[in-house]
C-alpha cells in the first residue's frame, strides 16, 4: 500500500511499526479511547496480539498523524462510515474505518498521483484549508484552462475551487447537479479500481463503500467529483 497525503499536503513519515510496537500499541489504545470502548470491553491479549498484527501487516506504512486523522474524519462524519464499533475494536473494524479513509483520499484527489504533481497539489491542498472565500484560485483556474484547452490532463485539484467560482459568479451553485451520475460511476470506478489491489480485509470495507455509494443519489465524496467535473466543463467551453 503506498504512503498517504493528508488533507493539508504535510508528508507524513511511515509509522515503522515492525520497530516500534509500542508506538502501534498507543496509537491503537488512543483510537479505543476516542470512540469510546469501555473498559470491560477493551480486546483482551489473545485479541489485542491479532489486532496489532492485522494492522502491521495491511496498514503498517501509516503515520500516527494518518491513523489519527482517520479516526478524526469518521467521528466527524466525513467518511460516510458509521464510527459506532458496538464495543467491538476489532481488526474488521479498524480495516472499515481505514477502507473509509483511503477512499476519502482517492475520491477527493489526495493521494499523490506521481512526482510531476507533488509541488502543486501541495500548493492546492494548503489554500483548500482557507475556504473559497478566503483564497483567490483565479491562477489555480488559469492552469487548468491551459491545459484542458491544449488537450492535457489537467493536476489534480480540490473542489474548493469549484466553490469559489460559484463565489464570483463564474458557476451557478447548482451547476455541479447535471454531473451527479457520472461523477457516481467515477468514484465507484475508483474504488473498484482499488478494490483489485486491496488485501482481504480491506476489500469488506471497500465493498461496505460500494454500497452506500451504489445506493446513494448523492453523498460528499459524489458530491465532490461532480464539482470537479463542472469545473472542467467550464474551462472546456468558456
Amino acid at each position: 500500500m503506498k504512503n498517504l497525503e493528508v488533507s493539508h499536503g504535510q508528508k507524513l513519515q511511515p509509522l515503522k511499526i515492525g520497530s516500534d510496537i509500542e508506538v502501534l500499541k498507543a496509537v491503537l489504545r488512543k483510537q479505543m479511547l476516542r470512540v469510546g470502548i469501555r473498559a470491560a470491553n477493551l480486546p483482551d491479549e489473545e485479541e489485542k496480539q491479532l489486532l496489532i498484527e492485522y494492522v502491521k501487516e495491511s496498514w503498517g506504512n501509516l503515520s500516527e498523524a494518518q491513523i489519527n486523522e482517520a479516526f478524526t474524519l469518521a467521528l466527524d462524519g466525513k467518511l460516510e462510515i458509521d464510527p459506532n464499533p458496538y464495543e467491538n475494536f476489532s481488526c474488521m473494524y479498524f480495516g472499515r474505518i481505514m477502507a473509509a479513509y483511503k477512499a476519502y483520499l482517492i475520491a477527493n484527489d489526495l493521494v499523490k498521483k506521481n512526482t510531476d504533481r507533488e509541488r502543486q497539489a501541495g500548493q492546492y491542498q494548503q489554500i483548500a484549508r482557507l475556504g473559497a472565500g478566503s483564497a483567490n484560485w483565479e491562477p489555480h483556474l488559469l492552469e487548468i484552462k491551459a491545459a484542458v484547452k491544449s488537450g492535457k490532463e489537467p493536476s489534480i485539484f480540490p473542489s474548493n475551487i469549484y466553490d469559489w467560482m460559484v463565489s464570483v459568479g463564474k458557476l451557478h451553485s447548482m451547476a455541479f447537479k447535471c454531473h451527479i451520475e457520472a461523477a457516481k460511476g467515477k468514484v465507484k470506478g475508483k474504488l473498484l479500481q482499488y478494490r483489485q489491489y486491496a488485501s482481504y480485509g480491506l476489500k469488506n470495507g471497500l465493498n461496505v463503500e460500494l454500497e452506500k455509494i451504489q445506493a446513494a443519489a448523492e453523498n460528499p465524496l459524489i458530491t465532490c467529483e461532480a464539482k470537479r467535473m463542472a469545473v472542467l466543463e467550464w474551462c472546456e467551453n468558456i
